[in-house]
């Protein structure tokens, strides 16, 4: 691959500069055609039909983003089926899976709490001048908070494999998670009394969860992000 990516640049040098010499273009194609690593970018494996569409897309993101063209001189990555269909002889495999996920654990809470203040102005009198002066109070509340968690969390592995030798040259595991937050709180006696945060969540209600699929995309797209930017650091020094 080093001879032919020297000779491919000197043909280029040769085209460029005296255009229609020889067979230098025929020859320039067949050096760049050998100067060029080739790498077939497997499909994620099946992890369950309710799934498929987000692997789909997780996969289809991924080999946008490293394939993207003009991104590398001398390497071009190819999907399975176009592999196959020109009959492409790899000297490397990318290889994608999701070696460990869990999607919707649900962690709930339940908590209270009595509150008091005694600061504030709970009325007003005028003395015997008319002057008007505070009255100032205790207030109390008890407060029940809820507090709702869902965490999504996987591991994606992505190996880099020597076609012709079937031997693992890169190894990296990628770990990553979402939380999906729902806290909210309910209360008896005088709101006046509550700090700033659960009045804040007195004013939230209950809410539905996203559905599986969603939860899935969240904590999976950093771990497409983190992987794009393995794979594109790795073959920019190739």
């Amino acid at each position: 691959i080093d001879d032919a990516r020297k000779a491919a640049d000197k043909l280029e040098w040769v085209t460029n500069t005296r255009p229609g010499y020889a067979d230098a273009d025929k020859k320039l194609a067949l050096a760049t055609d050998m100067a060029t690593l080739k790498v077939v970018v497997e499909k994620v494996p099946f992890i369950g039909e309710m799934y498929q569409t987000n692997i789909n897309r997780f996969y289809n993101k991924i080999f946008a983003d490293i394939s993207k063209e003009g991104r590398y001189k001398y390497i071009r990555f190819y999907q399975p089926e176009e592999a196959e269909q020109f009959k492409i002889v790899p000297h490397q495999v990318v290889k994608m899976q999701f070696v460990d996920f869990t999607v919707g654990n649900v962690f709930e809470k339940e908590s209270e709490k009595e509150y008091v203040s005694d600061t504030l102005v709970t009325g007003t009198y005028k003395d015997d001048k008319g002057i008007s002066h505070n009255v100032m109070g205790v207030v109390k509340a008890k407060a029940t908070v809820h507090e709702r968690h869902i965490l999504s969390k996987g591991l994606l592995e992505v190996k880099i494999v020597d076609y012709q030798t079937n031997t693992v040259e890169v190894n990296k595991r990628f770990p990553g998670e979402y939380i999906w937050y729902n806290n909210w709180a309910s209360y008896n006696g005088d709101e006046r009394a509550l700090p700033k945060d659960v009045l804040e969540m007195t004013k939230a209600k209950q809410a539905v969860p996203p559905p599986p699929t969603e939860l899935f995309a969240m904590f999976s797209n950093q771990l497409g992000i983190n992987a794009t930017s393995f794979l594109k650091s790795y073959y920019n020094k190739r």
